[in-house]
Order: structure tokens, then C-alpha cells, then sequence
């Protein structure tokens, strides 16, 4: 098990350097995957740095869900875990869009949105 201090620690490095990668890469670039590593991280371990990830985006003003699920993905694929990232969008009376991550294994704290037409699922 790892220390939850250190998991905080990683989940805000990780955030914050996703914002800024989402500032200075397009978006082909932000969806490569790095190749795994050797991880000695649990899927309890894993889902406390999703939980974290929404506190702390919370606690900086981080609105975008494309930016939380991006970060997640980006860790757990990292660790060897599959994941999806799905992109949907609705045009019915405002265009709305949202963007959430599925992964088997572990609670992402991400609801996907049912009534979303989904355009892009980032494997």
C-alpha cells in the first residue's frame, strides 16, 4: 500500500502537468499512451488518486472533465491498467459536451452521461 500523502503529492504533480501539456500540445498528442512500467500500485491505490484528482481539480478551479479524465488516463495507463477514455457530445437544444473514463477495475469517480452521443473513444 502506498503512503495517501504521497499518492496527493502525485495526483497534483500529475494535474497540473496535464494542464499545462493541454496548453502547449494538440490534441493527438495529449492521447499517446507512455508503455507501462513496473507498478507496485493496487487498484486501491489507483482509485485514490482518482479520488484525489477531483478534490484537488476542485480545490484549483480545474472545471474540465476532459482534463481530469486525461490526467487519470494518463496514470493508469501508466500502471498498467486498461482504460477508455470516451468523448460524447449533444446538439439538441444547447451543445453540450462531457468526457469521462471507464476502466474495469477501478472507481474513476467519472459518470459517464447517458443522453450523449459518443464521437471518440481514445482506447
Amino acid at each position: 500500500m502506498i503512503s495517501p500523502i504521497y499518492i496527493k503529492i502525485v495526483s497534483f504533480i500529475c494535474l497540473i502537468k496535464t494542464q499545462i501539456d493541454f496548453i502547449l500540445f494538440e490534441f493527438k498528442d495529449l492521447t499517446i499512451s507512455r508503455d507501462v512500467k513496473y507498478s507496485n500500485w493496487s487498484a486501491s491505490d489507483v482509485s485514490k488518486f482518482c479520488r484525489y484528482i477531483e478534490k484537488i481539480s476542485n480545490f484549483l478551479g480545474i472545471k474540465s472533465c476532459f482534463i481530469k479524465s486525461l490526467t487519470k488516463r494518463k496514470f493508469l495507463k501508466s500502471k498498467g491498467f486498461d482504460c477508455k477514455l470516451y468523448i460524447g457530445i449533444s446538439n439538441e437544444s444547447v451543445f453540450k459536451s462531457h468526457c469521462w473514463l471507464i476502466c474495469d477495475e477501478i472507481n474513476c469517480y467519472e459518470e459517464p452521461e447517458e443522453d450523449l452521443k459518443i464521437i471518440r473513444i481514445i482506447d
